[in-house]
């Protein structure tokens, strides 16, 4: 008798399709005084990166460990936490400035904007 058992989702993506050996080069940083000041760069690139199943325009999480680092497609509909922060920003400026617009400086003055609410200085 055989007995046959399918891998699941999470030990397929367990199994190494291939190892890679590359090297972290410097670069300059540009616009600062010191001419000598360099940051790290990691690149990749080539077919192999497509076959593991990485496709140009997809979207990355990249987790970050004490020598280690982790490279997933981001899930769909997963939400980036500094482009909402950079969205709320702009948001409360919007309504900060039509308030401007709509009460006047002097009004305005006496309210406090905070996490979205709007409230009377006190």
């Amino acid at each position: 008798m055989c007995n046959v058992r399918f891998l699941t989702e999470e030990e397929e993506n367990q199994i190494v399709l291939d190892t890679r050996y590359i090297t972290v080069n410097r670069i300059p940083i540009k616009g600062h005084y010191n001419p000598h000041e360099c940051c790290s760069k990691i690149q990749l690139q080539g077919r192999w990166i497509q076959k593991c199943g990485f496709k140009p325009k997809d979207k990355l999480t990249v987790s970050v460990y004490r020598n280690r680092l982790v490279i997933e497609k981001q899930k769909p509909n997963t939400v980036n936490p500094k482009l909402l922060a950079r969205e709320q920003k702009a948001h409360e400026k919007y309504v900060r400035e039509r308030v401007l617009q709509m009460l006047g400086p002097d009004i305005v003055k006496q309210l406090s904007f905070k996490n979205g609410e709007i409230k009377w200085r006190r």
